[in-house]
């Protein structure tokens, strides 16, 4: 490769995850900081990324800023590829203080000759040489930090691997401006290393915004789209070696900024004023910076003596600030008014800048952002339009409005003018909220358009929030156009985002309310999937092994690994989920939430991470491992009884009514299916329970169904459901004390105290029965002695002999036990009267109540233990090559039961066999393992296998070795 820095060498790490599609995980974004630091690299570059819930904050941005801060590596990284609007910085690169965050820019030149281009767009060949990329990501983040510190090419021919069958080709993307920019640090840092000057990370990150070359200077968005501009590695060096010279103290310090609002609010890393409520009023926020060295620099050497005579300067007059701040090591607080209220409508970006007069450029910027909301006045005050907005290729336009109080979901029509071909826009709407990812609040929708053409978008809005609708056309869709934009806010409140109702007998009362425009009520409520909790049934928490994880400053990181029981009575799709720590990225407090899913032979059948995906599983029982990962095992130890949910999706959904009136509800007349509010009005209605036939078999107590609550459809038919919607949940209730036991009352009323004795008894040598452990040969004989006694004492008691039976099998058919079996099977047909059984199921029965319930279970008790026992019977037969025999308790088996199930497929295999009709043997064994809802037990591989060595079909029996030991693997697979 001949790149950017050549000379350069290079730590490969892997991070992505091939399991998982390439995604990153937690542990390996651990292992490659402990591995970078242990290789004693200059500098990182990554480049991958997602979005967060919380800037700055997060596991790895601690380990990251462990890197930077504590072992001196600069670290860059991508700014991420989800703008145009605002706020849309992933993380880390964007996000995190301690990393350089790096933007995507094209030049003319890189358009031409790598995009190909038929033509140089206008904006391309301005003065900047280029623009940014349409998709490269905006900040600022949501706790007001610029987000894009500086910017670099985002494309370039490059090496790609050779199973792509080519040498090199054309890639785009902040991954490409990040190693672009990482490599032309390289050179800086190798420049200054040879001219003897000290390259920290504090001081390249300075110097390197310091000295960028501006872009899209006069435009409001410059700053939040390409931060301080185009990377200038040989400013760059010239300013370091100027700075070398100077009696500037704090070449290698870096400032903390921290901002909070007067009247409170969280915590920020610059000014934000985005919604309605602060647009348009003066704000006081209290800045305080602190300047921080490494933490084993000497005190007397750089703390105490550092004394900066900072200069304040803003270019804007609308924000008020002291002029000079005395800044020591212990930081300084000072008081910044930022007065909006004669500010246009739009966007508006300026920078409270910190100057020592030993350097030239600035030490710290204070980022300030304001939008201010256009207020929608058309109509009823829901609606706003912008007319014939010009646009050509590389153009971004953005408006902000404010959300009216009551919306929730807005209606975006984009309209095209009249120009000669189409034209691709970028249509990206977007709300900002703390505490949530960008891509939970925005939706970027990439649209060509014909001329004098229309599209409606329809996105939900909160109340009291600016909504941003920005209009690109994409920077190589060439031509000039025009395009207009409408927004139209509609509403339908419901009193609650989470419905539940609790019980067969319960009804949810639901307020609605429409104070925008009158709309169409028109419920639509669905349950679509089934929860179901899982309690861990083991858990274990060790530390890891290895130097790979352990932690530069000596700690060694721990695993918790957890297992779950997942009994799925109804196949289908099923995801595992974390409420609480899924979707957390880089901003979560594990290392790792890796979880696979097994069947009862280990077989690996799923594997997920961050973002759980369903997986679709048959009718079973399944084990699933969780591991977490962190260094703190006291932390880890809080989450040994975590609970897992699986969420399963219902085959059908389940309707539920909707009513005006309780009453109505009760006797379930007039139910509501359409009508319509006025503007203003305040509705109640009532939502029923589902029916108790339409819940799904495995709905046990403890579970929950969960859906969507829907109240009306959008004016247009955009292809998008409504966001006017509420979650919808049914908790199945667990049964009363009085419903357990009332059942076993009634009995207990009928027998005397002799008879209660008896039966628990009898109940608990069962369960002793089922319960005993036969892994050695010792307690397989402690065994067959207790159950010998056992059955001398209970006789004709079928409950103990079925139980017997099935443990006896289980020991296996050798020597004196399969007289044994053979015994137990003929008490088992003694104790029951095949007459009465067959009248019984011959005969239409009548559901006449419990007594008949009674009966009922009792003759089906029966005839399962008299199918076992000539089940078993024959079998036990075919083990001895006892064909007559066989053949007649398999005769008799067939008289009750339909034998082409799985249950008896070996003993249609084994009975072929005999006749050494081995290929009829293994198509038999084929219909039950080439099922894909059943779990085929390995003693039919094995059968399979054995036939076809009698067939002498070596490569079949060699193929089955392989399938045996994928599908029954000896041990579970490392995570």
């Amino acid at each position: 490769m001949n790149g950017v820095a050549p000379s350069a060498r290079i730590v490969s790490c892997k991070i992505g995850d091939s399991r998982l599609n390439g995604m990153e995980t937690g542990v390996g974004l651990a292992r490659a900081a402990i591995a970078a630091v242990r290789a004693n690299v200059d500098l990182v570059n990554m480049s991958y990324g997602e979005a967060t819930h919380t800037p700055n904050a997060g596991r790895f941005v601690d380990v990251a800023e462990q890197l930077v801060r504590k072992h001196d590596i600069t670290f860059v990284s991508s700014a991420g590829n989800e703008g145009p609007a605002l706020s849309t910085v992933g993380a880390p690169g964007g996000t995190t203080a301690a990393i350089l965050g790096v933007g995507a820019w094209v030049s003319a030149e890189l358009a031409a000759v790598g995009h190909s281009v038929r033509e140089v767009p206008p904006l391309l060949d301005g003065k900047d040489g280029g623009i940014q990329y349409t998709w490269s990501s905006r900040g600022p983040t949501t706790d007001g930090d610029v987000g894009v510190d500086v910017s670099a090419p985002g494309g370039a021919i490059a090496p790609v691997p050779r199973w792509s069958l080519e040498k090199r080709t054309l890639m785009n993307g902040t991954s490409m401006s990040s190693p672009c920019c990482c490599g032309a640090i390289a050179l800086l840092i190798a420049a200054l290393k040879e001219e003897g000057v000290k390259a920290s990370p504090a001081r390249i990150k300075r110097i390197v915004q310091a000295t960028a070359r501006a872009l899209g200077e006069g435009a409001p968005d410059a700053t939040l789209s390409s931060g301080s501009g185009l990377i200038d590695i040989p400013a760059a060096f010239e300013y370091a070696m100027e700075e070398e010279k100077s009696d500037f103290c704090a070449k290698d310090a870096w400032f903390e900024i921290q901002v909070a609002r007067a009247d409170g609010g969280t915590p920020a890393r610059g000014i934000y004023i985005r919604d309605p409520s602060v647009a348009f009023r003066e704000g006081d926020f209290l800045v305080k910076v602190v300047p921080n060295v490494h933490e084993e620099a000497d005190h007397l050497r750089h703390r105490v003596p550092m004394e900066l005579k900072v200069t304040l300067k803003c270019k804007e007059g609308w924000v008020s600030f002291p002029d000079v701040l005395l800044l020591t090591h212990g930081g300084r607080s000072f008081n910044v008014r930022v007065d909006p209220t004669e500010l246009g409508e739009g966007l508006h970006y300026t920078e409270i800048q910190g100057f020592d007069p030993n350097t030239p450029g600035p030490l710290f910027k204070i980022p300030i952002t304001v939008t201010v909301p256009s207020i929608p006045s058309d109509g009823d005050g829901s609606r706003i339009q912008y007319s014939d907005v010009p646009m050509q290729a590389g153009l971004v336009e953005r408006r902000f409005l404010a959300v009216p109080d009551g919306a929730t979901r807005a209606e975006v029509t984009l309209k095209t003018g009249n120009f000669d071909t189409s034209r691709t826009y970028i249509l990206h709407i977007a709300d900002s909220k703390p505490g949530k990812r960008h891509t939970d609040t925005s939706k970027r929708h990439f649209v060509t358009l014909s001329p004098n053409d229309a599209k409606v978008f329809t996105h939900a809005v909160y109340p009291g929030t600016t909504l941003e609708c920005t209009i690109a056309q994409f920077w190589g869709s060439l031509g000039e156009s025009t395009v207009s934009l409408e927004v139209q806010f509609h509403s339908m409140l419901c009193s609650s985002k989470s419905i539940a109702i609790y019980g067969p007998s319960d009804m949810a009362k639901v307020e609605l309310r429409t104070p925008l425009l009158p709309q169409e009520l028109k419920p639509d409520l669905k349950l679509q999937k089934l929860r179901i909790p899982v309690k861990p049934f083991s858990h274990a928490l060790e530390p890891t092994k290895g130097e790979r994880d352990l932690l530069p400053d000596g700690k060694r990181i721990h695993f918790l690994l957890l297992e779950y029981k997942l009994k799925l009575g109804v196949a289908g799709k099923v995801t595992p989920i974390l409420p609480t720590i899924n979707n957390y990225v880089y901003d979560g407090t594990f290392e790792a939430q890796m979880y696979m899913v097994f069947d009862t032979n280990k077989r690996l059948l799923a594997i997920g991470d961050i973002y759980p995906e369903p997986v679709k599983l048959a009718k079973g029982t399944y084990i699933v491992r969780l591991m977490l990962r962190h260094d703190d095992p006291t932390l880890l130890e809080k989450y040994k009884d975590h609970i897992l949910i699986f969420e399963r999706e219902l085959e059908e959904p389940i309707s539920l009514k909707c009513y005006s009136r309780a009453g109505n509800l009760l006797t379930d007349t007039d139910e509501l299916k359409s009508g319509k509010m006025y503007r203003g009005e305040h509705r109640t209605v009532f939502v029923a329970s589902p029916p108790k036939d339409k819940l799904p078999q495995d709905a046990e107590p403890g579970t929950s169904l969960v859906g969507k609550a829907t109240w009306t459809k959008p004016t247009h038919d955009s292809g998008a459901a409504t966001p006017d919607s509420s979650e919808l949940i049914y908790m199945v209730p667990i049964k009363s004390a009085v419903e357990d036991e009332k059942e076993s009352s009634n009995e207990a009323e009928k027998k005397t105290l002799s008879q209660q004795l008896e039966e628990s008894l009898l109940n608990a040598t069962a369960k002793f029965i089922d319960d005993a452990k036969l892994e050695t040969e010792e307690e397989k004989v402690e065994f067959l002695s207790h159950v010998t006694s056992i059955l001398e004492k209970y006789p004709e008691n079928i409950k103990i002999l079925s139980a017997a039976l099935e443990k006896l099998v289980e020991v296996g058919y050798s020597g004196e036990n399969w007289e044994r079996i053979i015994s137990v099977c003929d008490s088992i047909i003694a104790c029951i009267d095949a007459d009465e059984l067959a009248r019984y199921f011959g005969t239409k029965c009548v559901d006449d109540g419990a007594e008949s319930t009674k009966r009922k279970k009792g003759f089906e008790e029966k005839k399962k233990a008299l199918v076992d026992a000539l089940f078993q019977k024959a079998a036990a037969y075919m083990e001895r090559n006892m064909y007559e025999q066989f053949e007649s308790s398999f005769s008799k088996l067939r008289e009750w039961e339909d034998t082409e199930g799985p249950k008896f497929c070996m003993l249609h295999a084994k009975k072929e066999a005999l006749a050494e009709n081995y290929g009829l043997a293994i198509k038999t064994l084929n219909k039950v393992i080439e099922k894909p809802d059943e779990q085929a037990k390995k003693e039919l591989y094995q059968l399979r296998q054995e036939y076809f060595e009698k067939l002498g079909w070596v490569h079949m029996v060699c193929e089955e070795s392989s399938i045996i030991l994928d599908r029954f693997p000896s041990s579970y697979p490392l995570f």
